[in-house]
């Protein structure tokens, strides 16, 4: 990450795991500070990967995550990868309100656009800020533009959008405060992992939607107090109970069991990734060699 960046290519850093990370959050701020308009692609193997680590560590790169579950094929992943890696079709994109009030956006800087990939944006928006510029009277459309750059240079669209008076009563609708307040609370908390972030109101914000949502956050916890009625208080006293927690499906048990020890001049030998790290750094040679494209 501290290499001098060649102004004509694209750094490209993939992140390969098959198990999990302990400090995500040291992780995250040590990319966030030495990331230097690198992207980062991270690959999950096996079915106890961190997939929040693995998705933060997308989202703050600009790039992408894939996850590949035991005995999946991995050659759509790579081809993903590759096409991906190589040909961004929008970079530095930045949104645009028209004639209306909104605020508190889930993603501060928005992502990078490949192919097939959606852009999802969420933020909150004040009807009593909807107003026609030129008669000042309350509207309930109005306009957001995109603007980006491509290979070709610049790149905008213009979009239009309608307003509810308020959160439609359908099935489904009401979560959607919830997803706000998460993507928010996850955005707040890579403001806060930046150097000379305002950690304190960011946390008392962080707090606030937690706690008004009903949204887990590393601050708070949900914690259960039970109730004992009159004909409980006589009851037995409460036992310790071990209970067995199965081992994730495609893991070895004794990966986690000690391991007798060796006889002397004996040593351990070690498994390589094989054909799959293969695949994917075969991939990653092929995009670090690429010239990067003009945008």
């Amino acid at each position: 990450m501290q290499q001098q960046r060649d102004p004509e290519r694209l750094r490209i850093v993939v992140f390969l795991t098959d198990g999990a990370v302990g400090n995500e959050e040291q992780v995250l701020r040590a990319l966030g500070a030495e990331l230097n308009e690198a992207r980062v692609f991270a690959f999950g193997l096996g079915s106890a990967v961190n997939q929040y680590l693995l998705d933060q560590l997308a989202v703050v790169g600009r790039g992408n995550v894939e996850y590949i579950a035991p005995n999946e094929q991995i050659e759509d992943a790579v081809q993903r990868f590759q096409s991906r890696a190589a040909f961004p079709l929008l970079v530095d994109l930045a949104l645009e309100w028209q004639g209306a009030t909104v605020n508190e956006i889930s993603a501060v800087t928005l992502p990078d656009l490949y192919a097939g990939q959606p852009l999802q944006v969420l933020a909150k928006f004040s009807t009593a800020g909807v107003r026609s510029q030129e008669s000042g009277v309350r509207n309930q459309k109005s306009g957001v533009t995109l603007r980006g750059r491509s290979t070709t240079g610049g790149w905008s669209q213009a979009l239009d959008v309608e307003w509810p008076e308020a959160t439609p009563d359908r099935p489904g609708w009401a979560v959607l405060e919830q997803i706000w307040a998460q993507t928010r609370i996850e955005a707040l908390l890579r403001e806060q992992r930046k150097p000379g972030g305002a950690a304190n109101s960011q946390r008392d914000a962080i707090v606030k939607l937690s706690r008004e949502y009903g949204v887990l956050s590393p601050y708070t916890a949900f914690v259960a107090l039970e109730e004992l009625r009159d004909e409980h208080t006589n009851r037995a006293k409460a036992q310790k109970v071990t209970v067995p927690v199965h081992l994730p499906q495609g893991t070895l048990r004794e990966a986690f069991e000690p391991r007798p020890a060796l006889p002397p001049g004996v040593m351990m030998a070690s498994a390589s990734m094989g054909g799959f790290g293969n695949q994917i750094a075969g991939a990653a040679r092929a995009s670090f060699e690429r010239k990067r494209a003009p945008i």
